[in-house]
């Protein structure tokens, strides 16, 4: 890098610029619906982007104060809180959120439950599924990039929103558009 004292104000700029992005700590969020595939999305890009990042829950990456990739379904209150926290700390928090028909979670669920043992809460499962979608337009404004990717088959990666350059109606209406196509698709 030149010495700072002989660049003149614009290269000063994009060295403090690059300096601080280089320096600043990543939370990468892997969200969904419950039965969205968080945890299958999170084994097939561990080699990848999420090589270098440990997956913690929440609380406990805030505390160790470090880079560091979670999953969240987004209906518990306090991951919202833990989310708008890590933006307020200065983390770059970067949301990729798995879009999956509501007949495939409720399958996936039925699933995980029988093989598990347990019982499956239609009725449940149907809050959680609606609140998850409510949540991510809630959260958008803490993050600094949210990908949205369709996960019927396998992982499409649909789009990208940044919240300096898309607005909040515009953003909660191609929630509700993705939302639609996947919920109407057989």
């Amino acid at each position: 890098m030149k010495n700072m004292k002989k660049m003149n104000r614009k290269d000063k700029k994009d060295a403090e610029v690059t300096l601080t992005k280089s320096s600043r700590k990543e939370l990468v969020l892997v969200c969904g619906s419950q039965g969205s595939g968080k945890e299958m999305f999170c084994q097939c890009f561990k080699n990848s982007f999420l090589q270098s990042l440990p997956v913690l829950p929440l609380y406990q990456g805030l505390v160790g104060g470090l880079s560091f990739a979670a999953t969240s379904d987004l209906t518990d209150p306090k991951h919202l809180t833990y989310i708008t926290a890590a933006h307020d700390r200065g983390y770059r928090v970067t949301l990729y959120y798995l879009f999956s028909g509501r007949l495939l979670c409720a399958a996936r669920n039925r699933f995980s439950a029988l093989t598990d043992g347990t019982p499956f809460h239609e009725t449940e499962f149907k809050k959680g599924y609606e609140s998850s979608y409510r949540s991510l337009v809630e959260i958008y404004p803490s993050t600094d990039l949210v990908f949205f990717i369709r996960n019927q088959k396998g992982f499409e990666f649909l789009r990208a929103f940044d919240p300096l350059d898309t607005d909040e109606a515009t953003f909660k209406e191609a929630v509700h558009r993705v939302k639609v196509a996947v919920d109407t698709l057989r």
